[in-house]
């Protein structure tokens, strides 16, 4: 499993992006996998950034064709997926994430939010 704490500002996004691209590719994770999962990573960084506490930390455990990242802050929200309104250019970041991801979900522990994802990979990721 690797971790990164990530600045409680909008380049934890960017930040978070490389570290998944490089580890997932390090993993020999295929291509499209790769950019589902880093999508939905910014995605959920994101919100953690918008609407948690810092500090906002992200996990990434590879397993034998699957992966899961939960990203965790120490927010009191509960996360749930919304309808945007057309044009709106905010408001679909869980609904991003609920299609790329096979599962994905939310839990307190430790006085902080973890929301996490988990997804299906044609590549070799913790087989190695």
């Amino acid at each position: 499993m690797q971790h990164w704490t990530l600045p409680a500002d909008h380049s934890a996004e960017r930040l978070a992006r490389d570290s998944i691209t490089e580890a997932l590719r390090g993993d020999g994770v295929d291509a499209q996998a790769v950019d589902d999962v880093v999508l939905a990573t910014s995605e959920l960084v994101s919100n953690a950034v918008d609407h948690g506490q810092a500090p906002v930390r992200l996990e990434l455990e590879t397993r034998a064709r699957e992966v899961r990242v939960t990203v965790s802050d120490g927010g009191t929200g509960q996360p749930s997926p919304r309808v945007a309104a057309d044009g709106a250019p905010r408001g679909r970041g869980l609904s991003i994430v609920a299609q790329l991801a096979t599962d994905w979900g939310w839990e307190r522990q430790d006085g902080r939010l973890h929301v996490w994802a988990e997804f299906r990979t044609g590549g070799a990721a913790g087989d190695s």
